[in-house]
């Protein structure tokens, strides 16, 4: 199918996620660790609708396997729902879901599924549902034992016919004998929806280089036009990577979209070796775990923040920095690259180890002065008390790049409900919004090892424009049109579609 090519240029912040088209972003949020009719992490997904007033549990929906109309029964550990993403894979206009259940049992366990739900006037509906593994036609790839097909999601439009692409990592794949070296399958959107016999498949082979245990490739996925040539291009973290004599120290590869979609034809190899980029690479730092794509210098370029949070900072292990390429006409460069961390100048707060800056990643016009802002999850940050409360940094773009000028810093002590607490894990998931319709993103934080006097419920917080925590919303399997009940070990908000 055809359709007319229009060269937009990209915004700021990534699409917003509209299931039901009508103007307002809406909010897909996993609870991968749900007991579902006595089966524990089966996983279930809230959709909430945004609306006028903002986002909450009015007409919500609570998605299971098993559930009527949802394909697959309902199995202990599948963890239905932990990894989510959106786009509109039909080009009908209405934002479509498409839901990771890497531990999804096959002929062996854990080969992994992903399920793939269309959106409508009325919202996303079980019509035409597609429950996508390693098997289905089309594909043909080897159900594997402890495979994971669908632990990382990403979607875009890599050939510019309206329809977006899927993107499906499976980062534990074994590549004959080098075990969880990777692998990335793309399924084309159609106005049929997502056809998987029209897929391209993806390895570090693939791309000229060797497969590799335990180089994760495809751990990390984000898509963004770095060129701007009006076609998704596709960032693939392999944070396992070895680089040199250094082990896992990690590496991004970078795939363009054009006409024919997906090449291999001028692909970027990233890692901190590489001339220009800010840091060096050492042993296990993961560079590449965590990927966020958006216009961050506002020259209609998408450009790449990529999280290390293992890297060491003066001397602290696990500490975690953010690495940032910027765009331009011939993609993502390290000219201008910036490093990222606890450490850096005029950035709130200290490295320390584990603190895991960066673990998580979103980019959004949180000021509304046109330049894309990088929110980055710190879910490790020791308080001084307690290990893990968790915390968010908010760095500014403008004309330069990101700036520590106007950077905010966010615990739960800063929101209108809870406390900062061990455990907690605040900044463990991100995504981004404009979920008032203010004109100004607002920002979606999971802190899932939140406690209700019983362990890891999980609760989401919505921060809205401005960032002034009178303006913020609290969510959790309690809230009024939530469906369910907060329970032990559910980590509601653990994944955010994004």
């Amino acid at each position: 199918m055809q359709h007319i090519l229009l060269f937009l240029p990209l915004l700021a912040a990534p699409a917003p996620q509209d299931f039901n088209g009508d103007g307002y972003p809406d909010l897909a949020i996993g609870v991968p660790g749900e007991t579902v009719g006595g089966a524990g992490s089966a996983g279930a997904v809230h959709v909430l609708y945004g609306g006028l007033w903002g986002i909450d549990g009015t007409g919500s929906q609570y998605l299971y396997q098993g559930s009527a109309g949802i394909a697959d029964a309902t199995e202990a550990g599948d963890q239905f729902g932990k990894v989510l993403v959106h786009g509109d894979f039909n080009g009908d206009g209405f934002d479509d879901l498409a839901v990771g259940v890497p531990f999804e049992n096959g002929v062996s366990p854990n080969t992994g599924m992903v399920q793939v739900f269309y959106g409508s006037a009325a919202g996303i509906t079980t019509l035409g549902q597609q429950a996508l593994t390693p098997s289905t036609y089309g594909l043909n790839l080897a159900p594997e034992y402890g495979g994971e097909f669908g632990l990382t999601l990403a979607a875009g439009d890599v050939d510019g016919d309206g329809d977006d692409e899927l993107a499906i990592g499976v980062p534990m794949a074994d590549l004959g004998s080098e075990n969880n070296s990777g692998r990335v399958v793309v399924l084309e959107g159609t106005i049929s929806g997502l056809n998987p016999q029209a897929s391209s498949l993806w390895t570090r082979g693939s791309l000229g280089f060797p497969d590799q245990q335990d180089a994760l490739f495809g751990g990390a996925l984000v898509m963004g036009d770095f060129d701007g040539d009006g076609f998704a291009d596709l960032a693939i973290g392999a944070s396992g990577a070895n680089v040199g004599l250094h082990f896992e120290a990690g590496a991004v590869h970078v795939l363009y979209g054009g006409l024919a979609g997906l090449s291999a034809a001028g692909d970027d190899l990233w890692h901190q070796d590489v001339a220009g980029v800010e840091g060096s690479a050492w042993s296990y730092d993961f560079f590449g775990e965590s990927l966020a794509a958006g216009d961050l210098d506002g020259d209609g370029f998408c450009d790449l923040a990529i999280g290390v949070p293992e890297d060491e900072v003066n001397g602290k292990d696990w500490a975690g920095a953010v690495n940032v390429l910027y765009g331009g006409a011939l993609g993502l460069s390290a000219t201008g690259d910036q490093r990222w961390h606890q450490d850096s100048a005029g950035v709130s707060e200290v490295a320390q180890t584990h603190n895991s800056f960066g673990e998580t990643l979103a980019i959004g016009d949180f000021d509304g002065d046109g330049y894309g802002d990088l929110a980055i999850g710190v879910p490790g940050e020791f308080d001084g008390a307690s290990t893990s409360v968790g915390a968010v940094h908010i760095l500014m773009g403008g004309a330069n790049g990101l700036s520590s000028a106007g950077q905010r810093f966010w615990t739960q002590d800063d929101t209108v409900a809870q406390v900062r607490e061990q455990g907690d894990v605040f900044g463990s998931a991100l995504t981004v919004g404009d979920y008032n319709a203010s004109g100004l993103d607002d920002l979606v934080v999971g802190a899932s090892g939140e406690d209700f006097n019983i362990h890891n419920v999980g609760v989401v917080h919505v921060l809205y424009a401005g960032f002034a925590s009178g303006g913020s919303e609290y969510l959790h399997q309690n809230s009024p049109g939530i469906a369910s009940s907060a329970e032990e070990l559910d980590r509601f908000g653990a994944a955010l579609s994004r």
